[in-house]
């Protein structure tokens, strides 16, 4: 595939019945989808877990093309939904804590270059969401 062609991603999803959906790409990965979030995840935790783990994928290969020193990374993200249907986030909030001895302004660094230029999930999103983020290090 040259670059001027475009990828093309396909899912398939299946009604579980109530809220449920199981939804499976290609290689019949699978993640089950809640609408009441009782069983599984719903919709938007399903995208808000999808943008921390495609800034999670960045960081990681960014960091470690650095030689930064760390030994392991958790993201968490909290969306604020519009109170009103349709109920799209107006802000997130995503933390980063990181274990090692990486300097923040390295992952800072690696965070920012996932904003701009490599994260897809995030510039699938709408432009007016108010997108934060904190870091916390602790040493190793």
């Amino acid at each position: 595939m040259t670059q001027d062609q475009p990828s093309i991603l396909q899912v398939q999803l299946q009604w579980g019945g109530a809220s449920l959906f199981q939804a499976k790409n290609a290689s019949d990965a699978l993640i089950v989808m809640d609408g009441k979030k009782t069983q599984s995840l719903s919709p938007m935790e399903t995208l808000l877990a999808s943008l921390c783990g495609c800034m999670g994928i960045d960081v990681v290969n960014i960091l470690t093309r650095m030689r930064a020193d760390f030994s392991s990374i958790s993201i968490a993200a909290e969306g604020e939904q519009n109170p009103e249907p349709p109920k799209f986030f107006r802000r997130i909030l995503i933390t980063f804590r990181l274990q090692g001895t990486v300097p923040k302004d390295r992952v800072e660094h690696a965070i920012r270059l996932s904003f701009e230029t490599y994260c897809s999930v995030f510039h699938s999103l709408r432009k007016d969401i108010e997108v934060a983020y904190e870091i916390e290090i602790t040493g190793s």
